[in-house]
């Protein structure tokens, strides 16, 4: 779970400073900043996967989860003097033996800096356990310094070393310098192994149709825009992928997940997937709004399903212990089924061990959540919720206070408009 951001000049962010619960919210105002948040763990997930080790990060095109354009696109105030800086903190899946320790926590803190008409790394550096090391840039070259662990230097080894690997790694030069300076690939590793379980679902999904044609694709999750959901529910059930769910007997299979969400949200009574043929390899979406109601095909039924059933099928379809990251989730639903929504994330959140990260503007999502909190299904430390607000051009991260009742004990002016003042105004034009 990733625990702890601080940012530093990114977009409209001078600083940030973000602590994560199993799940943590963004609300705010339309360009408040909320948006540039996610984008930043996603602009490091993209960098991790992108083949060329010598781009420190990757920017993204069309085909990536963000598209920032660069450097100076994505630095506050597009000022090439400022350099960006962030530290992540996470506890990893298990605990590690490195350095003569043993633990589960690791910090990871980069500096980029602009120069020669392009990004340029200043140093990278993690901390386990009480070492520290880091790889900072001299120059044209690079040196490691080490507090807390003593490195011995390989004889006949160059001197010279060259720029990390992206914005995290430590090159092959710097382990090959020191006979006991393996565990630096290690931490890179790790880095990695983080953003692989990553995933993200944005504000706009595709529409639904009629009929899908599955090719065989196993997908590693739904797509950004959810045109991956079926083919997701298709494979997982071909190959008898079963989702084991906390505090449940026996396991279900990722459609009976789904479909069981889908009813308590009331939305449908029935939801299947069908082949139209055997071997066909074209299938429907058939749902049946209540028990006594015909089956219909997707496109026949409200919207606000096919919206919400990528979000469903994510928290459910990846990996246990993965990071969701959503944007929206509650985009074309009736206000009862934001809060059912709440639950589903809450119960997806609970019994599979993953962590959600979203960015709303749903007060019925929020209300769910102070009212499970007060039920202690949840407690405040498990749902972090943040004000966003932007002002003279800068954003500014205001943590909401949630006491063991699910009261806000700092809610924030306009924090979704001005109801009373809509009242007073509507009474004074009925008055006149």
């Amino acid at each position: 779970m990733i625990q702890r951001l601080q940012l530093r000049n990114f977009k409209s962010w001078r600083e940030a400073d973000i602590e994560f619960g199993s799940i943590t919210i963004f609300f705010g105002a339309n360009s408040s900043g909320k948006t540039a948040l996610l984008q930043f763990l996603l602009l490091l997930k993209q960098t991790v996967e992108h083949p060329d080790p010598t781009i420190p990060l990757f920017w993204g095109d069309e085909h990536s989860p963000v598209e920032l354009g660069g450097y100076l696109d994505a630095i506050y105030r597009h000022d090439a003097e400022r350099k960006l800086e962030w530290r992540l903190s996470w506890q990893l899946e298990d605990a590690i033996e490195l350095l003569n320790a043993t633990g589960n926590q690791l910090s990871h803190r980069a500096s980029v800096a602009y120069a020669s008409d392009t990004a340029v790394v200043e140093h990278v550096a993690y901390t386990f356990a009480e070492v520290e090391v880091w790889l900072q840039r001299a120059e044209d070259a690079y040196e490691v310094v080490c507090e807390g662990y003593a490195l011995k230097r390989t004889r006949g080894q160059p001197a010279r070393i060259s720029s990390p690997i992206k914005c995290y790694g430590f090159p092959e030069q710097a382990i090959n310098r020191y006979q006991n300076a393996d565990f630096l690939a290690r931490l890179g590793l790790e880095f990695t192994r983080l953003f692989e379980r990553v995933y993200y679902l944005g504000s706009l999904r595709e529409h639904p149709k009629r009929q899908y044609r599955w090719a065989g694709a196993k997908p590693r999750d739904v797509g950004f825009k959810g045109e991956l959901t079926t083919d997701a529910l298709i494979a997982s059930q071909q190959m008898g992928k079963t989702v084991r769910r906390k505090g449940r007997r026996g396991s279900q299979t990722v459609q009976e997940a789904v479909a069981e969400q889908l009813q308590r949200m009331g939305l449908v009574s029935q939801f299947r997937l069908r082949e139209i043929a055997p071997k066909s390899r074209i299938y429907e979406v058939q749902l049946r709004r209540t028990p006594d109601c015909p089956e219909v095909a997707f496109t026949d039924i409200g919207f606000g399903v096919s919206q919400v059933l990528p979000v469903i099928t994510l928290c459910y379809y990846v990996p246990e212990r993965s990071i969701v990251i959503l944007e929206q989730p509650e985009i074309h639903l009736h206000p009862a089924v934001q809060m059912a929504l709440a639950d589903a994330i809450i119960d997806a959140v609970k019994t599979r061990s993953i962590q959600v990260i979203i960015e709303s503007h749903s007060e019925h999502f929020l209300l769910r959540l102070q009212r499970r909190i007060a039920e202690k299904e949840i407690t405040p430390n498990d749902a972090r919720l943040y004000f966003c607000e932007l002002q003279g051009g800068e954003s500014h991260l205001l943590p909401l206070q949630v006491d063991n009742s699910g009261n806000i004990l700092n809610y924030p002016p306009d924090f979704f408009g001005d109801p009373l003042q809509e009242t007073l105004e509507r009474r004074k034009a009925a008055l006149k």
